[in-house]
């Protein structure tokens, strides 16, 4: 499964050799496989951070819905409160600290986030320290990893 988020679907099913992952150039493929994230920046700004996760789609699309929740995994989260839900569309508000020498940096932001289809969220601030925030998670899956066993076996 290959997740994509962009600051700034395809089929249902995932082609042999036509998945997002083997569209990507040859460096990023080999960097993910490896398990490593990419990030790339366009000229006008787009970050875009790929990542590549061993398991099901539905798993992936619960722990990205799961907003309450983030604060048990997310590095600085010190909350994560949802504020509004109506169908597709949730409004979340997060606080998040860092420390940096002696000082504590706490920012806060609350953001509107659109889900479509179990495969992709748009995501946009709509209040707080961020004046402009918004991108969009995007689940992408791939055919199977085949990987060789120091044995010389394949999982």
């Amino acid at each position: 499964m290959l997740v994509v988020w962009s600051v700034g679907f395809s089929p249902l099913h995932a082609e042999l050799f036509d998945s997002a992952l083997d569209r990507l150039p040859v460096n990023d493929r080999v960097a993910l496989r490896d398990g490593d994230v990419t990030v790339s920046v366009t000229e006008d700004g787009l970050y875009t951070t790929r990542v590549l996760v061993e398991t099901s789609a539905a798993q992936v699309w619960e722990v990205l819905t799961d907003y309450e929740g983030s604060v048990s995994y997310a590095p600085n989260m010190v909350s994560s409160t949802v504020l509004e839900t109506d169908g597709d569309r949730t409004i979340v508000e997060q606080v998040s600290e860092r420390k940096i020498l002696f000082f504590t940096f706490r920012s806060r932001i609350r953001s509107e986030n659109i889900a479509s289809g179990e495969r992709r969220i748009d995501f946009r601030a709509i209040e707080g320290d961020f004046p402009i925030l918004d991108g969009y998670w995007q689940i992408e899956p791939i055919a199977p990893i085949f990987r060789r066993r120091a044995d010389g076996g394949a999982d």
